[in-house]
């Protein structure tokens, strides 16, 4: 077992398996009824849901197998590509909030104005 999980005392560790397995499903549930119920990939914000999502769903794939198969070749390298686009994604929202924020702005402005 992991190592992280499995020094928690035996009910906290139960109850975070199950945590990252609703979590694991949660995303897992909400990428294909999103991506095939509503036109994400026209929006900024629908890519930037999707691609969020399925990073946090990539990593708690990597954490399950890793509780399963903690030596499996490559982790570090999939870790690494996993934090690069968990950082890609979260600065891609700062760049949404600020585009968000400013057309509010403009928009008060042209209201007032």
């Amino acid at each position: 077992m992991n190592q992280q999980i499995s020094t928690m005392p035996q009910p906290w560790a139960t109850i975070a398996y199950v945590l990252l397995g609703l979590v694991w499903l949660s995303c897992g549930l909400f990428l294909v009824r999103y991506t095939r119920r509503l036109p994400w990939a026209g929006t900024s914000e629908g890519r930037h849901l999707v691609a969020m999502s399925a990073n946090v769903f990539c990593f708690a794939t990597l954490y399950i197998v890793r509780a399963i198969w903690p030596d499996f070749p490559g982790r570090g390298a999939v870790l690494f590509v996993l934090l690069v686009g968990l950082t890609i994604n979260t600065v891609w929202r700062l760049v949404l909030l600020e585009k968000h924020l400013r057309e509010r702005k403009r928009a008060a402005r042209a209201d007032a104005g």
